[in-house]
């Protein structure tokens, strides 16, 4: 059996999805997703993990990063949002993250543990907490920067990568990223899998890499190029180019 994931927002998530703010804290934000969301394959709970994940990262895109803030590179060029294992002791070991913005830590994201879920009357559940305070100050709200992009418009392309388990997805992402250099503007996870068509102890990451340059329109030719210097750098980290 194979497990994808979207870290898109889905319509039908914001549907199903409880926000509570703490009275004592405004400024801390915590989201529950009970229940499952049906994936493209497999297991309903990853599904659940990286839509939420997606939605932290929609609103950390939204928000331009202040100058000295650790940037990741994306369409906005948001402020950073950084995930290390680890959680709180109530989220399942093995499905939850440390949440950090700009190098500072700024709440979690996992999956409730069984015995949680269970106490709650929940078959599954998906939550994370986030201070929005520690998002805001590495955010320079008010001074937004506009950019053509339509004169030369982005070039789409999906790319499947197959790596060991072990190797964690930011892993993935930062070498294609660092590959693709200036013209890479983005590259976004949105499927996760595991199954038979990839063997035992591996895994398969789909991304959306959108090319683009400010001056001009990049041509297939170019954006070839670029893909073979991702697969030099995915190789060494024991991945490859799902074919």
């Amino acid at each position: 059996m194979g497990a994808s994931s979207n870290s898109h927002v889905p319509p039908a998530a914001a549907k199903s999805v409880a926000v509570i703010t703490d009275q004592g804290d405004p400024s801390r934000v915590n989201v529950i997703r009970p229940g499952s969301q049906t994936p493209w394959r497999g297991n309903a709970e990853q599904a659940d993990f990286f839509t939420l994940k997606g939605v932290i990262e929609v609103l950390a895109r939204s928000l331009v990063a202040a100058s000295g803030a650790n940037v990741q590179r994306s369409t906005q060029e948001g402020v950073a949002m950084d995930v290390s294992v680890g959680g709180e002791p109530f989220l399942h070991p093995a499905r939850a993250v440390s949440v950090s913005f700009g190098g500072v830590h700024a709440g979690w994201l996992g999956e409730l543990h069984p015995a949680v879920a269970a106490a709650w009357d929940l078959p599954s559940a998906t939550a994370f907490e986030l201070d929005v305070a520690s998002l805001l100050a590495v955010a320079r709200t008010g001074d937004e920067v506009y950019e053509d992009l339509l004169t030369h418009p982005a070039l789409l392309q999906d790319l499947a990568v197959v790596v060991p388990d072990d190797v964690s997805a930011e892993t993935v992402r930062a070498a294609v990223l660092d590959a693709g250099g200036e013209l890479l503007r983005s590259a976004e996870i949105f499927d996760l899998y595991r199954g038979a068509q990839v063997g035992e102890g591996r895994k398969s990451l789909a991304l959306r890499l959108e090319f683009r340059a400010a001056e001009r329109t990049l041509t297939d030719e170019e954006v070839t190029g670029i893909r073979s210097a991702i697969a030099d750098s995915l190789e060494a980290i024991g991945g490859s180019i799902r074919a």
